[in-house]
């Protein structure tokens, strides 16, 4: 796969909920899906402004990709334990 068929591959998609016109329907699917992708936005959104507030993971003071990677599944994970007494599942933690 080549750069560009990748880049458009990950091209995000748009949030923003269908309003029905003046006498439409609003169609169950598409707020179903809206309401699924917005909760996914939003656990990482939260999880990115947690890094950013760590301030080695902020800078990236490390030299490679893999203790960069090591330190962020660290941070990770201490913000999965210091949340961790609110509920048992890592996905409502955030």
């Amino acid at each position: 796969m080549d750069f560009r068929s990748s880049r458009a591959a990950a091209t995000p998609h748009a949030l923003a909920p269908k309003c029905a016109d003046k006498g439409d329907d609003v169609d169950e699917s598409s707020a179903t899906t809206y309401n699924a992708l917005h909760k996914e936005r939003h656990l990482v959104e939260r999880m990115c402004e947690y890094f950013n507030h760590i301030h080695r993971v902020a800078t990236r003071y490390d030299k490679t990709a893999l203790t960069f990677l090591s330190f962020v599944q660290v941070a990770a994970s201490y913000v999965w334990l210091k949340n961790g007494d609110r509920t048992n599942s890592p996905r409502e933690i955030l």
